[in-house]
């Protein structure tokens, strides 16, 4: 018995900037259970959901992974009472997107945006052709797309390289077809956008295209169960690159501490590293060390695993951002966190945030991949280190890891 993993979805309560937190159905918890259960423990958990009275209201199949629903909160704290102890994941429902802001549009008078932006446009920018041929399948699971805009100059280019026909919406807002970006600030569309900039300016042909998997709804926020969803789709699609640009802070119970219960998201991303997948995330924006919080945890920057490439933010290739989180546990790589990027009806905004960070990344690591025979990503990531400035620029010495770095101008 003690064997079977259960794993509640529950709700953990905190303050934090990119953490938008609202209570869990009360009724519901999350179960997983590993490929190659035994067939008595499978029993077991088909008795354990008679016995309980529970409705399986959604299952991901290649993660394992059950919704299972309540007749009533009695029921469900019945069930906890006896098998809370084995409950092994701590997660709140909802997710914000990692922008600190609303973002600036191009103009701006703040000098240091300015300079940031130019930076971006000027060493990231230049046309490098340096793609190869074979295909990369890069997914971003975000807020959808904006791609109804004809061919306007901006928008154009992100269609060029949109794949609609295997982008799914995984939101109660609309059909599962409609990834309609309806977010005020056109968070998916910026990242988006971002991954397509680079992919002009590498030479990536139009046939390299952008999955959008639609998780957060038009507030910004999403259940993780639809996170878990798109991971759940991207396997199936049989992804390559994935790019999740968002982070969350939460309190972790007095007796786990640093070694905290495996969250479900982790346990997702780590079944998505056997089907040859890596992912690319964002920091988070709290302008925090992350290593220095044993009893906070922010995710998914504190996940272990070589396929999860840590992004943070940079400012002009020297420092980190007045608002990024680093740590040199955790923190893998340093680039640019303001950005041009497309917004709404064309327009170019300048963006700030290691949500914009993170995809840079993205797409570099898709443009190394394009160069090799087939797509592997332990040989993609090892690649990513050529991208590196020579030595540690003194604003990030100690605040990235050792196997870490810098990205430098991409021409360079």
């Amino acid at each position: 018995m003690k064997k079977i993993y259960l794993i509640a979805l529950l709700s953990i309560i905190c303050n934090f900037s990119n953490a938008q937190i609202s209570r869990v159905d009360s009724a519901s918890i999350v179960i997983h259970f590993p490929i190659g259960l035994e067939s008595n423990r499978l029993s077991t958990i088909t008795a354990l959901r008679s016995a309980y009275q529970v409705q399986v209201e959604d299952s991901l199949p290649r993660l394992q992974m059950q919704l299972w629903r309540f007749p009533n909160q009695a029921k469900r704290q019945a069930f906890m009472q006896i098998w809370g102890d084995y409950a092994g994941i701590l997660e709140q429902s909802v997710l914000r997107e990692s922008a600190p802001k609303k973002p600036r549009m191009y103009r701006s008078n703040d000098s240091t945006t300015v300079a940031s932006a130019t930076y971006w446009e000027q060493t990231f920018l230049g046309n490098c052709p340096q793609a190869g041929n074979t295909p990369v399948k890069v997914a971003i699971i975000d807020g959808g797309v904006c791609t109804n805009q004809g061919n306007l100059p901006q928008n154009a280019l992100l269609n060029r390289h949109f794949d609609a026909a295997g982008s799914r919406n995984f939101t109660r807002e609309g059909t599962p077809t409609m990834i309609q970006d309806n977010n005020d600030y056109a968070h998916g569309t910026r990242v988006a956008s971002v991954v397509a900039q680079l992919y002009d300016r590498t030479g990536m042909p139009a046939t390299q295209k952008i999955t959008i998997f639609k998780a957060f709804n038009a507030q910004g926020e999403a259940e993780l169960w639809d996170v878990l969803k798109g991971i759940d789709a991207c396997i199936q699609q049989r992804m390559n690159i994935v790019n999740l640009s968002f982070n969350y802070a939460a309190h972790l119970p007095p007796q786990q501490g640093a070694t905290r219960a495996k969250l479900l998201l982790e346990i997702a991303m780590n079944i998505a590293k056997d089907y040859n997948m890596l992912f690319v995330i964002s920091a988070g924006n709290d302008n925090v060390n992350v290593d220095n919080n044993p009893n906070i945890g922010y995710f998914p920057t504190n996940f272990e695993g070589d396929h999860i490439v840590k992004v943070a933010a940079d400012s002009l290739g020297t420092q980190p951002t007045s608002f990024s989180n680093y740590g040199s546990n955790s923190v893998d790589v340093a680039a640019p966190g303001t950005v041009t990027s497309v917004g709404r009806n064309d327009t170019l905004m300048v963006s700030s945030g290691t949500s914009f960070a993170a995809p840079i990344v993205a797409a570099i690591l898709a443009v190394e991949a394009s160069q090799l025979s087939r797509f592997d990503w332990w040989a993609v990531r090892q690649k990513l280190n050529r991208r590196f400035k020579t030595t540690i620029p003194t604003g990030w010495q100690g605040k990235l890891k050792v196997t870490g770095g810098v990205l430098k101008p991409i021409c360079q």
